[in-house]
């Protein structure tokens, strides 16, 4: 998306670009089964950490920003443990209360981002996308859910939910079923498409399971693969397109080109829009690691770490490239106390990578 170009930015004038060798960490790499456990658990307290009295979690510790796009991404690495429901709860609370009704484009049902001021947070009035940060917050409550079972918390928020599902249906575009970034930014981008067939398949499990909404929820799974479908057809052979335009036109990828090209194409594997052992996610994965060898140890041409490339190379179940990653990351982040540009979403992939991990790798205790 967009912001992320504007964050990269803000990362290099900021001197955050961390030049050094990592190649020992990489090579040394071997996690044991404690050892994952270890890092987890002290990243969950991490992650958690960020969440201020209002329930927000702002990007960093030392951050004065706070995007519900990249929280949604972060908290999905900790929705999972039940220890932290009550730090999920409090998120969702919160973005369902900040919900514009509707906001400057006339959309309702979106969020700002906000700027974090003595503990609290105060909107931006403006938002990177409204199809993302829905899709993302409908599949966070998802997984709150299958943690949680707390189906009365969710009944209480089922107005609010729809209104949050009527913000990705916004910027549908009947002709394919795919969505625009937003009202204003009429391009439709694999990545947040591919997270909308995520969210629409999450919301459709909600209204069957949680509301009893039958024949919303196979309406929703219909539109959902109307979206996987027009995604499909963006396939180039090696790459997806990684967006199209109003009128149809295609941008093409090169895999040469690090964002949005190559790191668009991981979000069809972490949605599941293609399983691991689908022929077009084998060749992303192949072409992905060939065109940026690097990447493990941080060889990319970028500020960011982009964790999410640890978490496909799980879901892949790369796990020599997991390993590397993950003393890269130890090493170059969390020794040093996790400085900028580490932040919430990276904190996110970070740990569902080590969960991964620790479930699919050979080193079970």
């Amino acid at each position: 998306m967009r912001l992320v170009a504007g964050l990269l930015t803000a990362a290099l004038l900021a001197g955050a670009y961390f030049v050094g060798d990592t190649r020992n960490f990489a090579e040394a790499a071997s996690l044991d089964y404690a050892t994952v456990q270890d890092r987890i658990t002290e990243e969950e307290r991490w992650l958690a950490g960020l969440q201020l009295a209002d329930g927000s979690l702002p990007m960093n510790r030392t951050s004065l920003r706070m995007v519900p796009y990249f929280t949604n991404l972060g908290l999905m690495g900790l929705v999972d443990n039940p220890e932290y429901a009550g730090t999920v709860r409090r998120w969702i609370t919160w973005y369902v209360e900040n919900l514009n009704r509707p906001d400057a484009l006339g959309v309702h049902g979106t969020v700002y981002d906000h700027e974090v001021w003595y503990g609290a947070s105060r909107p931006t009035q403006s938002y990177d996308s409204s199809d993302s940060y829905a899709a993302t917050f409908l599949t966070l409550v998802r997984a709150y859910y299958d943690t949680t079972g707390d189906a009365a918390f969710l009944r209480g928020i089922e107005a609010d939910l729809r209104l949050v599902a009527g913000a990705i249906y916004s910027t549908m575009d009947p002709w394919d079923g795919l969505t625009y970034a937003k009202a204003d930014y009429r391009i439709k981008y694999l990545r947040g498409n591919a997270e909308v067939y995520r969210g629409l398949l999450d919301w459709a499990s909600l209204l069957r399971e949680v509301y009893g909404d039958a024949g919303e929820a196979e309406r929703v799974e219909q539109d959902a693969q109307a979206v996987r479908a027009s995604l499909l057809a963006m396939w180039q052979g090696t790459a997806f397109a990684y967006a199209k335009d109003e009128r149809g036109g295609l941008f093409r990828s090169d895999w040469a080109k690090w964002y949005p090209d190559a790191t668009a194409q991981l979000f069809p594997i972490w949605t599941d829009l293609l399983a691991p052992d689908d022929p077009r996610a084998q060749e992303i994965w192949m072409q992905f690691n060939e065109a940026h060898p690097e990447w493990v140890r941080h060889g990319h041409p970028d500020a960011f770490p982009w964790a999410v490339a640890g978490y496909v190379a799980a879901v892949m179940q790369d796990w020599e490239k997991v390993k590397a990653y993950a003393e890269v990351i130890e090493a170059r982040y969390v020794r040093m106390g996790r400085p900028w540009p580490w932040y919430i979403a990276e904190s996110g992939w970070y740990l569902r990578m080590l969960k991964r991990y620790a479930e699919g790798s050979v080193l079970l205790p």
